[in-house]
């Protein structure tokens, strides 16, 4: 069979699959694992969403990670991360089937596929262990075709904001010069960057005055800004940043804290500009027994964490229906998550 048949028929087959047939013969195994079948497999074949979930058990301090689909049942993963080395990981970012995963207690970032049972840890930050990690992302850079995160660490003698970028590609950091304002406070939650289109995205807020503001990163150039906000946005309201079908969204809540009588509100921005303006799209309760905004699904379904045993759910925007997943926690986080072929060799466990 002509080799570019052999490749236009393997790259429609999911990973496990693939993971198999690299044992047929020496010219399959180097053919899978080259670049060239890597990139052809992640834009033919189907695109089939998961949401891979982390979530605290009790009673012990631990915690567990799922992966989530429509068509398959709930897979815990085995996994070589709860072990006393790793407290807590965080889930901080998903691009093209690869997972980062940080630890605040003990500054560990790693990078994780699991459809490719991979894992690599990161060298540490030049930044010392007593500063603040005030914002970390991780996504696929594109125009550089690289894997990267980006770190801004509050240091903790000066008070003055620090930024370094990992590439992968270099299997390193290296520290940019880029001004971050010192006097915004960071509210998202710092492990755990939006991206979008080559951007990097969190909440803060100004003591200045009385509103929120957005932070953007933009990875090609390097530079910080701020991102145009409505006054609506009052310094008292809940804010989740995300995606949306596309566009950045902005989940707020009235009441300043999720609870059964919380509305909330969905605003997307039309555009990518500084300046573009936000409209309201969606306005859901009181009605919802909420405890967290966990983001939204490919589809647009926003998933939440309800009810008094903190079940995660998903809500459909347009039916208002509302599906429930046999998962339960005290603290969720939930990624969207495709699998792929992309290696990160470092450790294979």
């Amino acid at each position: 069979m002509p080799e570019d048949v052999l490749m236009l028929i393997l790259s429609r087959l999911p990973v496990k699959s693939l993971l198999r047939f690299k044992s047929v013969c020496k010219n399959w195994y180097s053919l899978i694992q080259s670049p060239c079948f890597i990139s052809l497999h992640n834009n033919r074949s189907p695109k089939k969403e998961s949401l891979l979930v982390k979530r605290l058990i009790k009673p012990h301090p631990t915690f567990s990670l799922s992966l989530v689909s429509n068509e398959t049942p709930i897979h815990d993963l085995d996994v070589p991360f709860v072990s006393p080395r790793f407290h807590d990981l965080h889930l901080s970012g998903s691009s093209n089937g690869v997972v980062c995963l940080t630890d605040p207690s003990t500054k560990i970032i790693m990078l994780y596929n699991p459809a490719m049972r991979e894992f690599r840890l990161l060298p540490q930050p030049y930044f010392g262990i007593d500063n603040i990690c005030n914002g970390l992302g991780f996504a696929f850079d594109p125009k550089t075709n690289d894997y990267k995160v980006l770190i801004v660490v509050r240091l903790y003698k000066t008070n003055d904001r620090r930024v370094q970028i990992y590439d992968t590609s270099t299997d390193s950091w290296r520290e940019i010069v880029a001004i971050v304002p010192k006097d915004i406070q960071f509210c998202s939650r710092p492990y755990r960057l939006t991206w979008l289109d080559g951007v990097f995205y969190w909440v803060a807020s100004d003591p200045n005055s009385s509103y929120y503001t957005i932070i953007a990163f933009h990875m090609f150039d390097e530079l910080f800004e701020q991102v145009f906000l409505p006054e609506v946005f009052r310094i008292a309201s809940v804010c989740s940043l995300s995606v949306l079908r596309g566009s950045l969204a902005l989940v707020t809540s009235e009441l300043g804290s999720l609870t059964a009588e919380s509305c909330l509100d969905i605003w997307v921005r039309d555009g990518n500009g500084v300046k573009d303006p936000w409209n309201k799209k969606y306005s859901i309760g009181p009605k919802l027994r909420l405890h967290d905004l966990l983001g939204f699904r490919q589809n647009g379904e926003l998933l939440l964490s309800w009810g008094g045993d903190f079940q995660m759910v998903s809500y459909n925007l347009s039916t208002q229906n509302i599906k429930e997943y046999d998962l339960r926690s005290i603290n969720f986080e939930v990624l969207s998550y495709t699998e792929n072929l992309v290696s990160v060799k470092r450790c294979v466990y």
